[in-house]
């Protein structure tokens, strides 16, 4: 005899900015962590009826980085209850998407050429690279060719205590950030002349 189907519903639980929340877990100004433990394992119980999606803009434990080992151990043994899906662009995707993000009216003569020869190194090595990558890294002006190419695997890495995207860069206000940057140069004294 066919199993009947059960009545009870479907629960799909998003979690946009979750890591705010472990964020305010680890300063002790929000809930505790084993928020997260509860509801993973309720999900778990559920039998797939309850699924929970949380989006982090970085690894679960690099909100845990300043707290104590124990404490560390304790939201590893959290983190356990989920499984991760990195969802991260490749170099020559984030090199596209600055080209898009920029719009320069000028550029200097030397700056197709350099692309190119920045494009035939990265694909010597990387034959997955598309043929019209010297054209999306010369879009990226006024990004050097070899910053534009460099940028995305570095904006994945962490810059001092914080963790910072591509686009956290390239709109960061800070001094001597890339707007302030914009600002004071000219295209001149970028390399114009040579």
């Amino acid at each position: 005899m066919p199993e009947r189907p059960s009545k009870l519903p479907y629960i799909v639980v998003i979690i946009d900015e979750m890591g705010k929340f472990l964020e305010a877990a680890a300063l002790g100004l929000g809930d505790d962590v084993y928020f997260f433990q509860e509801l993973a394992e309720a999900a778990s119980r559920s039998a797939g009826r309850i699924v929970v999606v949380g989006i982090l803009h970085q690894s679960f434990s690099q909100y845990a980085t300043r707290l104590g080992i124990e404490t560390r151990d304790d939201w590893s043994k959290v983190q356990g209850r989920f499984t991760d899906i990195p969802l991260v662009a490749a170099s020559d995707e984030v090199v596209e998407l600055i080209g898009r993000a920029i719009v320069a009216d000028k550029r200097p003569f030397w700056m197709l050429k350099a692309s190119n020869a920045i494009a035939d190194s990265i694909r010597a090595r990387r034959p997955a690279v598309g043929a019209d990558f010297g054209k999306s890294l010369n879009l990226c002006w006024p990004l050097h060719p070899a910053m534009a190419a460099l940028l995305g695997p570095i904006s994945k890495r962490q810059f001092g205590q914080n963790e910072r995207s591509t686009f956290g860069f390239l709109a960061s206000v800070e001094p001597f950030g890339f707007r302030s940057y914009l600002e004071s140069t000219s295209l001149a004294s970028a390399g114009e002349g040579a």
